[in-house]
């Protein structure tokens, strides 16, 4: 099964293969490396934002205990490497930045991983993907080739080191989109046409402004032109028409020549359309967003953030999990009570008000406390107290359903009462200011009293009986019954609050 790897490299065949610099031609006469690709400003802007949104997200080292809850494992020396500093001369973003990068455009971006005598990883130095070349020994282990670093600053090469074979542990190895699992396939070759057709285009806008394409017609002699006439007029033409600054200039014709105008229009001839085209092409091998390489044509605030949900999910996920594979495998060494969890938190936030319905509704089931939205927020805690979880229904802490939620529904149950009460002693004492027989007007009113007096505790028992707190109908019942015979024969005389929630008390059942 490993034929074709050992056909790409042996262990026999390291020696005087050099470095591997890829290079391709495209149908559009134009040659693709790393170099010239990265001129073209959409495939630079895709590989820059991956990368460095990948380098700055949060990549903590967690232990896992037996119930598989998580806490961060800051003294682990993997932390240290993926967050804070991997070796004497990178942070870990920058770290993080460039073995995507590599792997985005190179298809692998490698580093190799120091270990200590206890095998923990202390340090992680960068390796140029170009130095690297993977083969399979005869018990089909993989090993990385490493060809030595060259100075050729001062004009002559100078190699620097020996050739070093890295065990695949010793090798933390970022992989692109991949053919058979082991190597990384570059996006570079398969993307040569596209951006072939980018590099000639962009040669092609900025060749029309430097060779001043822009005289808008042609010029007819009716015979056949001096060389003297032939050298002026180019010298004209040269000297106050060529290059962008000078368009619009007017032009001095003799011997009789004509101007005939043209209408070529600039747009047209920089190729603006297949240009934009181009950047559409390029995000799609990147399966990046286009308004995240600054195509906003198809982009609006309506649906911006969630095209930014789709750029986290589509395109930053793959690459933070190739991460935290890698990262599990080499750096934790496959160890199940330690994982490596790129943190999107921050990345998915969106606006104050989304951030304040998400914290709000996961605060109200119990998911996060208050100092843990705090910690989110960039704020320090409140202290014990905000280590509290707490359910919606009541605000209590999570477990005291009884006892808290009972608590609560007093409180509720007061405001009714108060409500009812306050209906009762405005609406008596309005009909008491009428010089007239109110027993006609009791009568009516008590009947509606106390329809508007059970609608008003109504809730409260239904709530209640879906938490198991009392049996609904029956407390319905007993309320109505007891408010029923309160209202019987009061004429003019209301309930006080206390009256009202001692029927609803004794009905609870």
């Amino acid at each position: 099964m490993f034929e074709w790897l050992t056909s790409i490299w042996s262990k026999n065949y390291t020696r005087g293969r050099g470095v591997n610099i890829p290079r391709f031609g495209s149908t559009a006469g134009e040659t693709v490396t790393n170099q010239s690709a990265s001129t073209v400003s959409s495939y630079f802007a895709a590989i820059r934002n991956i990368s460095e949104d990948i380098g700055k997200i949060p990549s903590p080292i967690y232990n896992i205990d037996a119930k598989g809850d998580k806490t961060k494992a800051t003294n682990h020396p993997a932390y240290k490497l993926l967050n804070i500093r991997p070796n004497s001369m990178m942070t870990a973003f920058t770290l993080k930045e460039l073995l995507t990068s590599w792997a985005l455009g190179w298809g692998n971006g490698f580093a190799e991983i120091v270990f200590d005598n206890r095998m923990n990883p202390v340090q992680m130095w960068p390796i140029h993907p170009a130095r690297v070349s993977p083969f399979v020994d005869k018990e089909q282990k993989l090993f990385y080739y490493v060809y030595p670093d060259y100075d050729i600053r001062y004009g002559e090469t100078v190699q620097l080191g020996d050739p070093i074979v890295l065990a695949d542990f010793q090798m933390f190895h970022l992989k692109g989109p991949t053919e058979y699992g082991v190597w990384g396939k570059s996006v570079l070759g398969s993307m040569a046409e596209s951006l072939g057709i980018s590099i000639a285009s962009q040669k092609y806008g900025a060749a029309f402004y430097g060779n001043g394409s822009n005289a808008g017609g042609f010029l007819s002699h009716p015979t056949q032109i001096s060389e003297e006439a032939g050298l002026r007029l180019k010298q004209s033409v040269e000297s106050g028409h060529k290059g962008a600054g000078k368009s619009g200039g007017i032009m001095v014709i003799e011997e009789g020549m004509k101007f005939e105008s043209t209408t070529v229009n600039p747009k047209d001839a920089q190729a603006l359309e297949l240009r934009q085209f181009q950047v559409i092409e390029i995000a799609r091998w990147f399966r990046i967003q286009p308004h995240k390489i600054q195509e906003l044509n198809q982009a609006n605030y309506a649906n911006l953030e969630s095209q930014n949900l789709d750029y986290v999910t589509d395109t930053l996920l793959s690459w933070s999990t190739r991460f935290e594979q890698e990262a599990q495998n080499k750096l934790l060494l496959d160890d199940p009570k330690l994982s490596c969890d790129f943190d999107f938190a921050f990345l998915l936030k969106g606006d104050q008000a989304a951030r304040a319905s998400y914290y709000n509704t996961l605060h109200f089931i119990g998911v996060l406390n208050s100092n843990e939205i705090r910690r989110a927020e960039g704020m320090n805690s409140i202290g014990p107290k905000g280590d509290e979880y707490y359910q919606q229904s009541a605000m209590v802490p999570l477990g005291s359903v009884d006892s808290g939620q009972a608590s609560a529904f007093n409180t509720v149950a007061v405001n009714a009462a108060q409500k009812v009460s306050s209906k009762e002693m405005r609406a008596c004492g309005a009909e008491k200011k009428k010089d007239r027989d109110h027993s006609s007007w009791a009568k009516d009113f008590w009947v509606d009293q106390l329809d508007f007096a059970v609608n008003s505790f109504m809730p409260i028992y239904t709530t209640m009986d879906q938490l198991s707190l009392c049996d609904g109908a029956n407390s319905i019942e007993a309320f109505t019954i007891g408010i029923k015979e309160a209202y019987q024969d009061r004429e003019l005389v209301p309930l006080t609050s206390q009256q009202i929630l001692e029927i609803y008390d004794s009905s609870k059942r």
